[in-house]
């Protein structure tokens, strides 16, 4: 199978995730699998991401918010974006990302400690024209001031990915709260913005209506909106330009 254009070269993912689970890896010594290719339900999660979405990332500056190791930066690059900044609230998950994305061969990128929910997330939306969270939101506390806070920036696109159980997937809007341990997160979802000194964490998942009407009422327009099922997980993607 070939692989899409849309998609960066499979080395660079498949480091990236040996990097996440085995972080003594080093890419001089490390050999990819020849056989190994972009799981199909990957290439059905990143076509409504960034393939359906290269309108708001081909010369855009992208913030990419709650990046963790950077994959989704790193797609972003490679469909020229004109600058990518990704921000996480720990350290070693965007050391990953300055390295992938330097060994891929671009410089047009950097990679800052920060909290979607603090001041300066703000700040770094003002200096973006797409702001990109993929994989966060399901795991914050208070989702509508971080979706505010892009509708109050400078930033003209926002474009949502997350995920909650079939429960939730209805037709009112929805969040699911649960009161989890981090260690049990930390092990279940590399991608966690999870603070390291807390030992449980009170998280919601909105579901796909509750955060489109949050979008509207924001005053963003809705110019894609899609749903679909891995495993036991609903996953959405959202996108709202300002009207």
């Amino acid at each position: 199978m070939t692989t899409p254009a849309w998609l960066p070269d499979k080395r660079y993912y498949e480091y990236l995730n040996h990097k996440i689970r085995t972080p003594g890896v080093e890419w001089d010594t490390w050999r990819p699998w020849d056989e190994w290719t972009y799981p199909d339900e990957v290439i059905v999660w990143l076509s409504h991401l960034i393939e359906k979405q290269v309108p708001h990332i081909r010369n855009r500056r992208v913030l990419d918010a709650g990046c963790a190791q950077g994959f989704i930066s790193l797609f972003c690059l490679h469909n020229n974006a004109s600058y990518v900044t990704g921000m996480d609230v720990r350290d070693n998950p965007l050391a990953i990302a300055r390295e992938v994305t330097e060994l891929a061969g671009y410089s047009n990128c950097e990679f800052k400690t920060g909290d979607v929910q603090g001041l300066e997330f703000q700040k770094l939306c003002d200096d973006h024209d797409t702001v990109l969270i993929a994989g966060t939101l399901q795991y914050l506390t208070d989702h509508y001031s971080v979706l505010r806070t892009v509708a109050e920036s400078k930033a003209q696109t926002i474009i949502v990915n997350s995920c909650t159980s079939p429960v939730s997937a209805d037709s009112q809007p929805v969040v699911e709260w649960s009161l989890r341990p981090t260690t049990q997160i930390e092990e279940a979802d590399y991608n966690h913005p999870y603070h390291p000194t807390q030992t449980e964490l009170f998280i919601g998942q909105p579901n796909h209506t509750w955060t489109e009407q949050a979008l509207r009422s924001l005053g963003f327009t809705i110019t894609y909106s899609e749903i679909w099922q891995f495993g036991p997980w609903i996953h959405y993607v959202l996108t709202g330009v300002k009207s």
